[in-house]
C-alpha cells in the first residue's frame, strides 16, 4: 500500500491527497487540516475507501490535532464528501459545516451545522472566515483563515482554502445542471479582492501566485464564450457546436474516449449558453438542449 502524499500549505494548513472518485485529470483529493492550539478541523473528506478514515485521523493527530471534532465541507460533490460517514465513525460526536443551500445532501447521520456566508468561526487562536463562492456548485463555499500575531507582534498573512474553485492544474469544470458561470466569475472576482497569500486546493498543486491564478481562470472562461459566439457564424446544434469549440475529443491509446467526456463537455457547454443568453448574445432556436444556437445580431 502506497504512502499518501502529504504537504504542508502554511503554519496550521496540512494536506493530504488519498484517492477518490473525481474527474480526470486528477484521481484524489487533497483533504484539508486546520490546526491551532491543538483544536483542529478537518475540510473535504471525499476519500473513496472507507479504511482511509484511520489513515487520515492518524495522521491528523501526528500534526498536533487533539482535539479534532469539526469538519468543513467547501461543498457536497462526492469527491468531497464520500468518505464522512467513515470519518465520523472513527471521530465520534463532530459537527460538520456546510453552506445552507447544500446542507439536505450531507451523506451518512451527521450534525450538520449551516454555515452562510460571511460566518466566522474561532479554531484555537485562528479564525476561520466562510466565504459563499457559488458557480462550481450552489453552496460551494472558499474557507479564509486568520492566525493571530506572534510572540514578536508579527502575523502571517491570510489564505484561502479554495475547493474547487480552482484547480492547480487545468481548470475547474462549471457544467449544468448546478453549474453557474456568472456567478463563478463573480466568485473568482471576491476571492480575488481579499488580496490571499496563497489558495489550497482539493484537486493539484497549492497556488502560491492566488491573483495571477484567479485571472487565469477569469480569462479562460472570457475566452471560452468568446469561442462560443464566433462559432455561431450559423445556426448550430449542440454537438456541432461542441465540436467547433471544444474539438473532437481525444481519445486515450485504446481509442476509448475518457469516461464520461462527451456529457462534462456538453453540460459545460450548455451552462456557458445559459449566461450568454441572459446577455442577449446568443438566442435558443430549438425546444429542447439540442439547440439549435444562434447569434445574435452585433453580439461579440
Amino acid at each position: 500500500m502506497s504512502v499518501p502524499e502529504e504537504r504542508r500549505v502554511a503554519p496550521g494548513v496540512h494536506q493530504l491527497a488519498l484517492p477518490s472518485r473525481t474527474l480526470p485529470p486528477f484521481d484524489a483529493t487533497w483533504v484539508t487540516l486546520l490546526v491551532a492550539d491543538g483544536r483542529a478541523a478537518l475540510i473535504d473528506p471525499g476519500f473513496a475507501d472507507p479504511r482511509d478514515a484511520d489513515v487520515l485521523v492518524a495522521w491528523a493527530r501526528e500534526r498536533g490535532a487533539r482535539d479534532l471534532d469539526r469538519v468543513f465541507l467547501t461543498h457536497t460533490h462526492g469527491d468531497h464528501v464520500a468518505g464522512l460517514p467513515a470519518l465520523l465513525e472513527r471521530l465520534g460526536p463532530t459537527s460538520v459545516h456546510v453552506h445552507p443551500a447544500e446542507a439536505d445532501r450531507v451523506p451518512g447521520d451527521a450534525d450538520v451545522r449551516p454555515l452562510g456566508d460571511g460566518r466566522r468561526l474561532v479554531l484555537g487562536g485562528a479564525v476561520v472566515h466562510a466565504l459563499h463562492t457559488p458557480g462550481h456548485a450552489p453552496g460551494h463555499l472558499a474557507f479564509e483563515l486568520s492566525w493571530p500575531a506572534d510572540a514578536s507582534g508579527r502575523t502571517q498573512p491570510p489564505g484561502v482554502v479554495a475547493g474547487d474553485l480552482l484547480t492547480g492544474r487545468g481548470s475547474s469544470w462549471i457544467g449544468l445542471p448546478e453549474g453557474d458561470v456568472a456567478a463563478y466569475l463573480n466568485s473568482l472576482a471576491r476571492i480575488r479582492s481579499r488580496g490571499p497569500a496563497w489558495l489550497a486546493v482539493a484537486h493539484g498543486e497549492t497556488i502560491p501566485d492566488p491573483a495571477g491564478a484567479l485571472d487565469a481562470a477569469r480569462d479562460h472562461r472570457l475566452r471560452r464564450e468568446a469561442a462560443i459566439v464566433a462559432a455561431l457564424d450559423e445556426p448550430l446544434r449542440t454537438d456541432e457546436l461542441a465540436t467547433r469549440v471544444y474539438g473532437e475529443l481525444r481519445e486515450d491509446p485504446r481509442g476509448v474516449a475518457p469516461r464520461g467526456a462527451r456529457s462534462l463537455v456538453r453540460n459545460a457547454l450548455l451552462a456557458q449558453l445559459v449566461k450568454l443568453m441572459a446577455e442577449m448574445r446568443v438566442m435558443h432556436l430549438g425546444d429542447d438542449a439540442e439547440g439549435p444556437w444562434a447569434r445574435r445580431d452585433g453580439a461579440t
